[in-house]
């Protein structure tokens, strides 16, 4: 029992979806092709509310919310519904309603289109779309009476009601029970903050306590910034709290709950994770038991996003063996590549390549690999393993399939050219994704030859 109250503390620093400015904002047009070819677009629903569900055919969560989607599409029938397959193409979409009964419309977006204008995070996402063309609700169902209500009142409304989600966090600064204050902004671009809004009333943050004492003493010697701030408590209360369960943690007053209105909080807790360039990367305000541990080690990827330099380079070692110094070269899109010289005096390039998965129950995309100025795949390691509802998979044997297959050509398709991990396809396509881009990468480096040049024998 104790594992999982560490768990769970654990998911309060790893929270869930991460929005952007998106909620209170005109919708995105955009024009898709359905599984018959035909082109829809959002505007041929103008004057009509559309719920948008931004899905993966491959995810888990996607495919176990399917029956609720079709409860929506068959009770509301004054909203269209409609249903996005993030990277997908028309075979897999159409495998994707065939296997899970889906019935409500769904078009494929293969170039990720929609999921870039629409700054997708995870997935399942819904956007409710009123009337006038705004988005008025993104998130979760969660449970689905309380969606059901939320649904009903958009569609009766007609006057835009707009809020804002943050690109970056809004700032604040509050003072801690001893007086001692926190700005957001001075923490921003140094480290990876958590910021957790809870009540000192609540039973459940009294239950585990103890875990969130040893939460706080494990990540405080890391690159991360811990933040807790009691809503609508006194200072008095939060003290007395502290001084009742021997809490070593400062605890922030915000008494009138500004700033968690600020931060749109509705209820306790939620939490929230800004990564180190100053972006709300996830947000939880609810947990599930089920997949805490698939849910937690996908999370604490995100703090790998951003590899410290010692770390980085003993994965750049471990996929170029032999390879002593490496110099670093930024081509377009701030990318960066690493070029040596293996024993036989060829040049070695390495790449490091971060991919949101998306599915809330698979790990992210993380790896580096090691290529020649040719584009011939040599070597690839994982950073982050494959794992799925948190346990890992063993992919040694698809990467050395890859690597034989890449010899041949590039790119490669999956289930085409190489079969995918039983569990684990969406983490595989997004794999060779990554590889599939380094012809593009070789073009970017045209201007640095004299790097690329091999060493005179």
């Amino acid at each position: 029992m104790k594992n999982i109250w560490i768990v769970v503390i654990l998911l309060f620093c790893f929270p869930q979806s991460a929005p952007c400015d998106m909620l209170g904002t005109a919708a995105p047009d955009f024009s898709l092709k359905d599984l018959d070819g035909n082109v829809v677009s959002l505007s041929q629903f103008s004057g009509k509310p559309v719920l948008l569900i931004h899905l993966n055919a491959y995810c888990h969560t996607c495919r176990e919310e399917v029956p609720l989607f079709n409860k929506i599409y068959r009770e509301h029938k004054d909203i269209q519904v409609i249903a996005i397959a993030i990277g997908n193409d028309n075979e897999e979409a159409l495998a994707f309603k065939k296997n899970f009964k889906a019935e409500f419309l769904l078009l494929t977006d293969p170039q990720q289109e929609v999921y870039q204008k629409y700054y997708v995070h995870t997935v399942p996402l819904i956007d409710v779309i009123d009337r006038t063309g705004t988005i008025r609700y993104r998130g979760k169902i969660g449970v689905y009476a309380e969606f059901a209500s939320i649904m009903d009142k958009i569609i009766k409304e007609k006057e835009m009601v707009g809020a804002s989600l943050w690109n970056k966090p809004p700032d604040f600064t509050l003072a801690s029970t001893g007086g001692e204050p926190f700005h957001l902004y001075d923490s921003i671009g140094e480290k990876t903050i958590l910021i957790t809004f809870l009540s000192v009333r609540d039973t459940f943050i009294r239950q585990v306590i103890e875990v969130m004492k040893s939460v706080y003493s494990r990540y405080k010697r890391e690159d991360i910034e811990i933040v807790r701030i009691a809503v609508n408590n006194t200072s008095e209360e939060i003290t007395q709290f502290k001084k009742d369960y021997y809490v070593n943690f400062p605890i922030l007053v915000d008494e009138q709950g500004a700033v968690a209105k600020l931060f749109g909080v509705s209820e306790l807790p939620t939490t929230f994770v800004i990564n180190k360039k100053g972006k709300i990367r996830y947000v939880s305000t609810k947990t599930s038991l089920d997949t805490l541990n698939a849910v937690l080690t996908k999370l604490k990827s995100y703090f790998r996003e951003d590899l410290p330099k010692e770390l980085l380079m003993d994965y750049l070692e471990k996929v170029a063996p032999g390879v002593k110094e490496f110099e670093k070269v930024i081509i377009g899109d701030n990318q960066v590549i690493y070029v040596g010289t293996s024993e036989d005096n060829t040049k070695i390039l390495i790449r490091q390549v971060f991919k949101d998965v998306l599915c809330d129950v698979c790990t992210n995309v993380h790896f580096v690999y090691a290529f020649d100025p040719q584009g011939q795949i040599k070597n690839i390691v994982l950073i982050e393993s494959i794992d799925l509802y948190g346990e890992p998979i063993d992919a040694q044997d698809f990467l050395q399939r890859v690597i034989k297959q890449t010899h041949q050509k590039l790119p490669l398709k999956l289930r085409k050219d190489i079969d995918a991990l039983t569990g684990a396809t969406q983490s595989c396509k997004l794999i060779l994704e990554g590889l599939n881009e380094t012809p593009k990468i070789l073009e970017s480096l045209e201007e640095y030859k004299a790097v690329l040049d091999e060493v005179p024998q």
